[in-house]
């Protein structure tokens, strides 16, 4: 399961480095065309803000799987194995709340969007198909995150960084240094 999950975040997130790359060639030549020719590319702006959405939505769960997030160890640093291991599910359970509500009100906008008509100015791009682009990513979101949940309750003891320690280490001494890497 967690081999199938890491593929397709690894395919997703290359998927949005191709867009990235998409949008900096976009914006190149929306930049040259205004400035050589007095026209700009119609509808950059809005494929430059679908792209964004695309990019940040798809890449969400690829970060989850890599453990690349934001996390300020401060704290984490100081807890012994079985604190750790409690932070790591309060997170999870934290970050599945959260996720699960953005994607429940998210498919429902999608829903609004798609039952209303509503598209782009120039390019007459339904902003629904937006909106679901947001809904799958957020779903697989949500899976990197019961995934990763999974396979951390169950890995041996890991510093801050994921890596795995020495089971020699001893994070209860005071002194001792905390995330000692073999």
């Amino acid at each position: 399961e967690e081999d199938v999950v890491e593929r397709l975040t690894r395919w997703l997130h290359h998927l949005s480095g191709a867009l990235l790359f998409g949008l900096m060639v976009l914006t190149v030549v929306n930049i040259v065309g205004r400035w050589l020719f007095d026209t700009p590319f119609q509808g950059a702006v809005e494929l430059t803000e679908i792209g964004m959405v695309a990019i940040v939505f798809l890449g969400l769960a690829y970060a989850q799987m890599r453990g690349d997030h934001i996390r300020v160890d401060l704290l984490y640093e100081q807890l012994g194995v079985r604190g750790r291991r409690v932070l790591d599910v309060f997170a999870a359970l934290v970050s599945f709340a959260t996720v699960a509500v953005l994607t429940w009100r998210l498919r429902a906008y999608a829903g609004q969007l798609a039952a209303s008509g509503r598209t782009t100015s120039a390019l007459r791009i339904p902003l629904s198909w937006v909106a679901w682009i947001a809904v799958a990513g957020a779903v697989i979101y949500l899976v990197a995150i019961v995934v990763t949940a999974d396979h951390r309750s169950q890995s041996s003891e890991t510093d801050v960084a994921g890596t795995a320690r020495r089971t020699s280490d001893d994070d209860t001494s005071p002194g001792g240094t905390v995330g000692d890497v073999t």
